[in-house]
């Protein structure tokens, strides 16, 4: 894949370079290359085999959450029977949908940790909120 290959895909990121990416970040961009649209979903097996990641599904996922983390591409997942898998983004709605889907398992998951504390989601988040900042700022319970 050349450098003018990633632009020329709208799941990818303007700006984003080749070296940008680890191997393993670039074997799997080159197989998902051809998988451009919900309808041309790849199993994670199968990624995992075809851009010879070692271990299984599961590594994929690590590698498919680092290029969404760290280089914002639209890797998006498929998990209906029959197709489950992988794509990229081939339109503003698969984006679009691709994202909502991360917001709802997102919250789903600070929903659980929200509960686990016993309060409310927006207690949790406020308390969050704090916490960020007095780690950023020094002023924690640590902080004299």
């Amino acid at each position: 894949m050349t450098q003018a290959d990633l632009f020329d895909l709208p799941a990818i990121p303007v700006g984003l370079r080749l070296d940008d990416l680890s191997a393993p970040e670039r074997r799997v961009l080159v197989i998902l290359r051809d998988h451009r649209g919900k309808e041309t979903v790849i199993d994670g097996e199968a990624l995992a085999v075809s851009a010879s990641i070692e271990g299984s599904a599961r590594s994929v996922r690590r590698v498919v959450g680092a290029l969404r983390r760290k280089h914002g591409i639209a890797v998006c997942s498929s998990l209906k029977r029959g197709g489950s898998g992988y794509y990229l983004a081939d339109s503003a709605d698969e984006l679009n949908e691709a994202a909502a889907w991360l917001v709802r398992l997102g919250l789903k998951i600070l929903s659980a940790a929200a509960r686990m504390k016993r309060k409310t989601m927006a207690e949790f988040m406020g308390q969050l909120r704090l916490d960020e900042l007095e780690t950023s700022d020094g002023e924690g319970e640590n902080a004299e």
